[in-house]
C-alpha cells in the first residue's frame, strides 16, 4: 500500500520522507569512476521512494517488469520518470538499452530479485534454500566492466519516512565466474531480508521454480 500510495505522489514528496542517507558517498565515487554505474535493489522497502532518490542523483534507466494492465503500466511509467530519466520494460529491446546504457557509462537500475526466465538465472542459496536468481547484474558487472551500488529505502522505526542505505557491491559480483557472482548478489538481498524481514514483499512468490526434481512451493 505505501508503495502505492507513492504512485500518485509527486516526486519531491518522496524526496521530503527521506529523513536519513546513509553510504551515499558509494555513490559518488561510482559516479565518478567514468564507467557505467547499475544501482541495484529488491523489494524491500519502498522502492518508489528509492526510485525518486535515486533519479535526484542521477538520471538512470529504471528497468522493470511491466504490469499486465495497460493502465497500471501507464501509471507507473508516468511516475518513475518525473525527474528526468526513463524506464525500461523488461523485454528484449529492454534489455539491449539498458546493456548499452551501462556500456557507454550511463546509470541503469534493477531489482536483484525477480525470478527470471530458467535460461537468464542460475539457482543459489537464498534464505536457507536454493532460488533462481538472475544473471544479468552480475553479467554487467564482470571483470569491472560496470561499478555495482546496493540501494534500499527502509522505513523509520516510527513511521515518520524513510532510511536510504546505499553500499558497494562486493569484490565477488564483479568475478568472472558467473555462479559466483550470481551467489554474492543474492547473499547480500538475503542480508537485507534478514535484518528487516517485515519490509519484504514476500507476496511475490520468490520461490516459484525449483530445482530438476524438486517439487513446487506453490
Amino acid at each position: 500500500t505505501e508503495s502505492a500510495c507513492a504512485w500518485i505522489w509527486p516526486a519531491q514528496r518522496s524526496l521530503d520522507l527521506v529523513h536519513e542517507v546513509e553510504g551515499l558517498e558509494v555513490l559518488t565515487a561510482a559516479l565518478a569512476s567514468g564507467k557505467g554505474v547499475v544501482g541495484i535493489t529488491s523489494h524491500l522497502g519502498n522502492w518508489e521512494v528509492l526510485n525518486h532518490f535515486y533519479c535526484n542523483q542521477c538520471k538512470p534507466i529504471i528497468f522493470y517488469r511491466p504490469p499486465k494492465l495497460k493502465a497500471v503500466d501507464d501509471l507507473l511509467r508516468k511516475q518513475r520518470v518525473q525527474l528526468g530519466n526513463r524506464v525500461a520494460a523488461s523485454t528484449k529491446e529492454g534489455i539491449l538499452s539498458i546493456i548499452k546504457e551501462v556500456r557507454k557509462g550511463g546509470q541503469v537500475g534493477i531489482p536483484a530479485d525477480p525470478e527470471p526466465a530458467e535460461s537468464a538465472g542460475l539457482f543459489v542459496p537464498f534464505l536457507g534454500t536454493q532460488a533462481l536468481t538472475s544473471k544479468f547484474v552480475p553479467n554487467m558487472l564482470a571483470g569491472g566492466k560496470a561499478v555495482g551500488v546496493f540501494l534500499h529505502a527502509l522505513r523509520l522505526p516510527d513511521g515518520s519516512g524513510y532510511r536510504v542505505i546505499l553500499e558497494a557491491a562486493p569484490e565477488a559480483m564483479y568475478s568472472t565466474d558467473t555462479a559466483t557472482s550470481v551467489a554474492a548478489m543474492s547473499a547480500v538481498v538475503e542480508r537485507y531480508v534478514r535484518a528487516y524481514p517485515d519490509q519484504y514483499m514476500w507476496s511475490m512468490k520468490r520461490f516459484k521454480k525449483r530445482p530438476a526434481g524438486e517439487a513446487r512451493w506453490y
